[in-house]
């Protein structure tokens, strides 16, 4: 049977975060389909766990995350702009063809600052503004060789007023054969002196051995402008 890993990565999404790289899951541990272990009852309400099943009625889940202390914010994130989402999909047959794949939440304490910005400053307009291009790669895949995301955003700056004006930005896949379908929203920031970029969408690619993969992504990260 192929077997598709879904890593559905989330971070609060009033925090500004610096570009994140996935990282993995320690000691996962996957229920069958239709399963929802018991346990999970005492951790989440009646509500959550009807959604877990619906869930469950497709994807092999790892409920281990849900041992660990989680926000309240970060719950809500978790619940309303990923699970509902994806179990009115499931209840509409969306989800029909990735029954057995595995999926895992993946949360991040960490803020990983490891992004390299290349800025390309297409032309000034004069002596303090520029309009510039920066690029970063803000998600790799595992074990598989070019087959990234990358951000671009274009915009002009007036190094003196402070003041930027963000007239592209987008996400896109670097390998062939991958997609990503994403909704993104990018703002400027005066006092931080930075572009605001949070996102949410799912990756699919090729493995090494041909196979779809699919990651389900989440992510707020920042440009610093100088």
């Amino acid at each position: 049977m192929k077997r598709c890993t879904l890593f559905c990565i989330f971070f609060l999404s009033f925090v500004a975060l610096y570009a994140q790289k996935a990282q993995e899951v320690s000691s996962p541990e996957y229920s069958p389909v239709g399963v929802v272990p018991d346990w999970v009852k005492e951790k989440v309400s009646t509500e959550e766990f009807q959604l877990w099943k619906t869930m469950s009625s497709i994807f092999e889940v790892d409920y281990s995350f849900l041992r660990k202390e989680m926000s309240l914010d970060k719950k809500k994130f978790l619940y309303e702009k990923i699970i509902k989402p994806t179990c009115v999909a499931i209840e509409k047959g969306e989800y029909t063809n990735q029954k057995g794949e595995l999926y895992t939440v993946n949360m991040f304490p960490n803020i990983d600052t490891g992004a390299k910005w290349e800025q390309e400053i297409l032309f000034r307009i004069d002596e303090h503004i520029r309009f510039c291009k920066d690029k970063a790669v803000i998600y790799q895949a595992k074990n598989v060789e070019n087959t990234d995301l990358e951000c671009s955003v274009w915009y002009t700056y007036d190094a003196v007023k402070e003041e930027c004006n963000i007239l592209k930005c987008d996400i896109v896949p670097t390998a062939s054969f991958s997609n990503f379908n994403v909704t993104l929203n990018a703002e400027y920031d005066k006092d931080a002196k930075w572009i605001r970029i949070n996102y949410a969408g799912i990756f699919s690619y090729q493995d090494k051995s041909k196979n779809e993969q699919s990651v389900a992504l989440n992510g707020d990260f920042v440009l610093m402008l100088k």
